[in-house]
């Protein structure tokens, strides 16, 4: 008797759907798993074998069957591509945890199978149900854990943002004088000279930006190297040679000014001394005079 023949072998609902549109379809076991399949289902009227498969309209062939017995899954049989050939493959959690590589027990020969699936295929023992419980319990925790975290971070980013841009801009005098009140005195001179500091910084930096861009080409400025009574004056794509007297005087003037600092130090608006013989201009707009140097206000 073929396998189909047996009351316990059923298909999917997806094949028994497919079945319906088109009712001259013919469903049949493939021939590898055929004497499994119908040796197992006279040995185990109990057991319900589903199958599935690939099904076209002319007929549907079924290479993958699961194994359950009053609802709970004893495991699966199906057809693979194991080893260079399609072989019988038997599988449940008894196998998995036996094996050493592959979580399938592979074989050609159906009466090998049948054995495997006698000896490894059964309702769950009470420790084995317990343990899958455990493990059920512990996967959903788990899940659960990784979503509500990833809700909580998401809701903080959003909250910390919006804290920072009210305590960082038009909260920050209430924020300030809640230091006052509730923080040591030390912490709340600290967060003043912290202030200062970046507010120094701020105006260090335009003057830093401005010589950098002199150095792109994207300001207008000079970039001036001295050698001996002579300077090396670079505008833009033109180059030339001057002395003490042939200098424009915008440039002599911001020299004279960025001779009396020290190197990798700026002037507000003039200009830094990048070495001991080479000066960065920026052309004159401003003739506010504060001296700084990289990262630190005078």
């Amino acid at each position: 008797m073929k396998a189909m023949g047996f009351t316990n072998v059923v298909v999917t609902e997806e094949v028994a759907t497919f079945k319906q549109k088109m009712p001259t379809t013919t469903v049949s076991v493939h021939p590898l798993l055929e004497p499994v399949i119908a040796k197992l289902a006279v040995l185990y009227p109990l057991w319900t074998f589903t199958g599935n498969g690939t099904a076209n309209s002319h007929s549907t062939v079924l290479t993958h069957f699961t194994v359950a017995c009053d609802g709970e899954k004893l495991g699966t049989i199906e057809r693979r591509y194991e080893g260079r050939d399609y072989q019988i493959c038997v599988q449940n959690e008894r196998i998995r945890a036996s094996m050493e590589r592959s979580g399938y027990y592979k074989t050609m020969i159906s009466d090998k199978a049948v054995a495997k699936v006698k000896k490894m295929f059964s309702p769950k023992t009470t420790k084995e149900s317990a343990q899958s419980a455990r493990e059920a319990a512990a996967k959903a925790a788990q899940t659960a854990d990784w979503n509500k975290s990833r809700e909580r971070d998401d809701a903080q980013d959003i909250l910390s943002k919006a804290g920072k841009k009210f305590v960082m801009g038009e909260g920050f005098p209430i924020f300030m004088e809640y230091v006052r009140t509730h923080y040591p005195p030390q912490e709340y001179e600290l967060l003043k000279t912290k202030i200062e500091t970046v507010e120094s910084a701020k105006q260090d930096l335009v003057t830093i930006t401005a010589v950098r861009e002199v150095l792109q080409s994207r300001k207008s400025g000079a970039v001036v190297s001295r050698r001996g009574a002579t300077y090396v004056v670079e505008q833009g794509d033109s180059t030339e040679i001057c002395d003490d007297n042939t200098l424009p005087e915008w440039v002599r003037n911001r020299i004279g000014l960025l001779k009396l600092i020290e190197v990798n130090q700026f002037v507000s608006n003039t200009g830094m001394r990048a070495t001991a013989n080479t000066f960065v201009l920026i052309k004159p707009e401003d003739e506010n005079l504060t001296t700084v140097s990289e990262g630190e206000t005078k």
